[in-house]
């Protein structure tokens, strides 16, 4: 039977609290790491320790849960685990959060220099493994101090927020895009098939500036 607390963390009902009624809570996302997880301890008699979404059957709520549970014999009965739930949902947001702060870029939203780098380095393990290529096109904003010192800095945010989404709007989605500081930006590429593809998209990029910027209400060229 499950615990009145597990009760009040996953919002089940009452009965004999099965293998079936976890995995029927638990998002697919999440399902076949619960049930590996799951079938590992049966086998093996390791403690069981996971972390995973579910969805409470009694308010649709998802939530974070932390699972412990040791398997026990309970002889003529057999084995059945005992343990714990906690909801950590809080302590998931709070640990997103702070992920975002060191990943991204405030202003834009984009990946920032660390997050690039990271995101580069899996692209080149990629390319070694499949014997394809990686690009990386660096971006420096030209003229941009006139932005600043004609309207304020407040209009340069807008400004970087409004090239920032034109790069973004020219990206694929295999492709990462970012502000790595200032007005440099960087877009890392892969699965292109020929040094063209990349002559291609960098000159869809400086293409891209040509057109004006609308900040406030004024048109700004900016080349990159």
């Amino acid at each position: 039977m499950a615990s009145t607390e597990w009760r009040n963390v996953t919002g089940c009902g009452n009965g004999p609290l099965t293998r079936k009624q976890v995995l029927e809570i638990t998002p697919p996302d999440d399902r076949v790491r619960v049930t590996d997880a799951l079938e590992r301890t049966v086998e093996t008699g390791e403690s069981y320790n996971v972390q995973h979404r579910i969805i409470r059957p009694d308010n649709g709520q998802q939530r974070w849960v932390e699972v412990h549970a040791e398997l026990i014999d309970l002889e003529e009965e057999g084995k059945s685990l005992r343990g714990f739930a906690q909801d950590i949902t809080e302590r998931k947001a709070t640990e997103q959060k702070l992920f975002n702060l060191a990943h991204y870029d405030n202003l834009t939203g984009m990946p920032n220099r660390v997050l690039v780098l990271d995101r580069l380095q899996q692209a080149l393990k990629r390319a070694r493994r499949s014997g394809s290529q990686v690009a990386v096109l660096f971006l420096d904003l030209d003229q941009f101090k006139k932005v600043n010192d004609t309207l304020g800095h407040d209009a340069g945010d807008r400004t970087l927020m409004d090239a920032a989404s034109r790069l973004q709007g020219l990206s694929r989605e295999r492709d990462t895009v970012a502000r790595i500081g200032g007005v440099e930006f960087v877009i890392v590429l892969e699965e292109f098939e020929r040094v063209s593809d990349v002559i291609s998209a960098a000159s869809k990029v400086i293409d891209a500036f040509h057109q004006p910027l609308m900040v406030s209400g004024r048109e700004f060229m900016l080349t990159v």
